[in-house]
């Protein structure tokens, strides 16, 4: 596995955080909702909201971690940057709903994804920047939860493959133009900008690296394992409340 280099202008914008389209993303009933991966959007129920914020023991782990606040699920989510949108219902004039952190995928993609057999890799200036704000935390005596860390609009990532198999991915250009076809080790796979926090995508990553270890053969994968193990060092480090 090769983290493959930045191409040019070929960086593909997903979904915006509007109103409509996390209203339509958490229920499911927008012609809009497509694959991060393929671009497909048929059929329109192939294509899930894959939750990436882990839920039970392990999510009552990195609330700790990552210095969230308690309460409901829901409310906790905007410590990590959850998207509040409020939705007109038939009992109340305006209802407030967190949207949970997610990304549109094909059902097969969320199934690969789950299992950690492709990761999204935040660019190496957000990375840098998490670790520097954390050394700071700790050399401060000081902590913050993720989204007074590091807090974007949308964020640059890497499609890093895994444990695909050598698939090919077809991905969609519009309704007038051919698919492209990329093939393993996919390094002209565009960069995808996308509102998911890095925090979640980093833990992601991390644990697809330890459970596929043996396919970072390269330098560069060393050292990009290196950087997220760092991240996760640190949030250690900085998990108990300072006095």
């Amino acid at each position: 596995m090769s983290l493959p280099p930045a191409v040019d202008g070929n960086v593909v914008q997903m979904q915006p955080n509007s109103r409509e389209n996390l209203e339509a993303a958490s229920q499911g009933t927008s012609s809009e909702r497509r694959c991060i991966i393929t671009n497909d959007s048929i059929p329109s129920k192939g294509i899930v909201a894959h939750q990436v914020v882990p839920t039970g023991t392990e999510f009552s782990r990195l609330r700790v971690r990552w210095h969230l606040p308690r309460g409901p699920y829901n409310t906790v989510l905007e410590g990590i940057g959850g998207n509040t949108i409020y939705r007109r219902s038939r009992l109340t004039m305006c209802k407030r709903m967190t949207v949970p952190l997610l990304h549109l995928v094909r059902a097969d993609w969320a199934i690969t994804f789950k299992e950690g057999c492709w990761a999204l890799i935040p660019d190496d200036d957000v990375l840098l920047e998490i670790t520097r704000k954390l050394i700071s935390m700790k050399t401060r005596e000081k902590n913050a939860n993720p989204r007074k860390v590091i807090h974007r609009d949308a964020y640059s990532y890497t499609f890093v493959a895994l444990d695909l198999e050598g698939v090919k991915i077809s991905r969609t250009n519009g309704p007038s133009s051919p698919s492209t076809i990329y093939d393993s080790p996919y390094d002209t796979f565009p960069k995808l900008s996308l509102p998911l926090h890095p925090y979640l995508a980093i833990h992601h990553a991390l644990a697809a690296f330890n459970k596929y270890d043996d396919f970072l053969t390269s330098e560069e994968d060393i050292q990009l394992h290196n950087s997220l193990q760092r991240i996760s060092t640190l949030w250690d480090q900085t998990s108990n409340p300072f006095t």
